[in-house]
């Protein structure tokens, strides 16, 4: 009778602290070959898994265009390349009406002049269905694409051959074929640049970003959020920052009608920059702000609403992790209060240029990382979950062919991880509490395809939530995709 209260004890405080705690990690899959690849932007595929798009570096001057399509576990299933002998880079990507995509960014190769905006139309198995130019003498670029109400698109980025300065924010509508419609230009003498761009609820748009202009010619920047009509006409705009530079990456409208923006700062915060929260009302006035970092730099690339009512926040950070340059991403409730902190990297440079919340409530984290000291950059996708709902499963996720069960679970003072692996592949095993230390690993070692278990012992280990993490890379030849999948297990002494 004690024990099982024990139990129901331990249960009910995880479950209610959960949220103050880091999320598990339910897998990891790296994406790339020799070359290096990098990735921009992430997007939910109607069939549940995930598109990926970025580049591929076959040389100095020669990117192009990449786009990855995963399963819902992480597991590749196909890539298309475009572009040609010079600088194509994508940055952006939306999904179409048709179960299709629509990819855009910068193209040298397909550009009369220094580079204009490439946009790719592809179907649903990466088959290129039409393409087009946009731009005028000088360099145009685009960083954001939404699908509209109307099947249309709306694009924005920032251009030097129209407008009023230097260089100014670029808003282009085109047609479900690809036809451009309108396009409009927001901008003073100086330089500014549009990163990210929404469809709002009135039928108009709101376009995030950063300024010179507006800050009277210092040479620093600030967050610059201007909104228009359905035909790009101006309707207002505001700005935000201080003495020195701040950047928006990511906005948002949000239920109550106004807008959230995940921006990086460094004129606020405790470091070199922080990632700056800013929730404003309809018409752009600041409501609130909320800054995370440490003493280094943070630099936050992307933010996303989240189905409790938060943000989930993502970039990277050299203040924690390992060294260098790790991913990093703040979780926070609707009042930007932090529900947790995660990150993740190795001792060199990785970086989280995108995020999202999946339909399942999982968090996606992709960016890419640097695998050796030969610049061999690959594209690295993280899953997360928070949900309290595993805590006492005693079936891991099942990701990429394993079925990962701990039993008996709970447990003492040993329990049995059993795992099947479809493929030959080279395991190993760590187990962490729940503050992220590591207990207990066995070293990596070769398996043959078929069901496996390892036998872990908790006796020097107090009564508690462990998480076990199994992580499979390829042994030559197998086919195995490297992937990390977890559960959970609970220790009752």
């Amino acid at each position: 009778m004690n024990r099982i209260f024990l139990l129901v004890l331990i249960v009910l405080s995880i479950t209610t602290t959960l949220h103050a705690q880091p999320p598990y990690l339910l897998w990891q899959s790296y994406y790339g070959g020799d070359e290096m690849e990098t990735c921009e932007d992430i997007n939910q595929a109607p069939d549940g898994g995930f598109v990926m798009v970025g580049t591929r570096n076959l040389a100095i001057s020669d990117l192009q265009y990449l786009i990855i399509k995963v399963s819902s576990t992480g597991l590749f299933e196909w890539e298309t390349i475009i572009g040609d002998d010079e600088i194509d880079h994508a940055f952006s990507l939306c999904t179409a009406s048709d179960g299709g995509y629509l990819v855009v960014g910068y193209s040298q190769s397909f550009s009369s002049y220094g580079g204009d905006i490439y946009a790719v139309k592809i179907d649903e198995q990466g088959n290129s269905v039409w393409e087009e130019v946009y731009g005028g003498d000088y360099y145009d670029t685009a960083y954001s694409v939404e699908t509209c109400s109307d099947g249309g698109y709306i694009i924005g980025g920032k251009t030097d051959s129209f407008g009023a300065g230097f260089g100014d924010m670029y808003l282009i509508k085109i047609d479900g074929s690809g036809q451009q419609e309108w396009q409009s230009t927001f901008g003073g003498m100086d330089d500014e640049t549009c990163w990210s761009v929404k469809q709002t609820s009135d039928g108009g748009y709101i376009l995030a970003g950063n300024s010179y202009s507006v800050t009277g010619g210092s040479g620093t920047c600030d967050v610059f959020l201007v909104k228009t009509d359905a035909t790009g006409n101006f309707q207002w705009q505001q700005s935000y920052g201080g003495g020195m530079d701040e950047i928006c990456y990511e906005v948002e409208q949000t239920a109550d009608g106004g807008y959230v923006l995940g921006c990086e700062t460094d004129s606020f915060g405790s470091g070199y920059s922080d990632f700056w929260l800013v929730k404003t009302d309809e018409h752009g006035e600041m409501q609130w702000q909320q800054r995370y970092g440490g003493d280094s730099a943070d630099k936050c690339k992307s933010l996303c609403q989240t189905s409790d009512g938060g943000y989930l926040l993502a970039g990277q950070t050299s203040s924690f992790g390992q060294g260098g340059y790790d991913f990093y991403s703040v979780k926070t409730d609707g009042q930007g209060i932090v529900d947790w902190y995660y990150y993740y990297g190795n001792s060199s440079y990785d970086g989280c240029w995108a995020c999202l919340q999946s339909q399942e409530g999982y968090y996606l984290l992709a960016g890419y990382s640097l695998m050796d000291l030969i610049n061999d950059y690959d594209i690295l996708l993280i899953c997360l979950d928070d949900e309290s709902s595993a805590v006492t499963s005693e079936t891991g996720f099942l990701a990429h062919g394993f079925n990962l069960t701990a039993h008996p679970n709970p447990f003492n003072p040993t329990t049995t991880i059993r795992f099947d692996l479809p493929v030959a592949s080279r395991v190993q095993l760590e187990v962490f509490d729940i503050n992220g230390r590591c207990v207990g690993a066995r070293l990596p070692r070769p398996y043959t395809p078929g069901n496996h278990q390892i036998t872990f012992d908790g006796s020097d280990l107090s009564s508690g939530i462990y998480i076990y993490h199994l992580t499979a890379g390829e042994v030559s030849g197998s086919g195995a995709t490297p992937t990390t999948v977890s559960g959970k297990m609970v220790l009752l002494k």
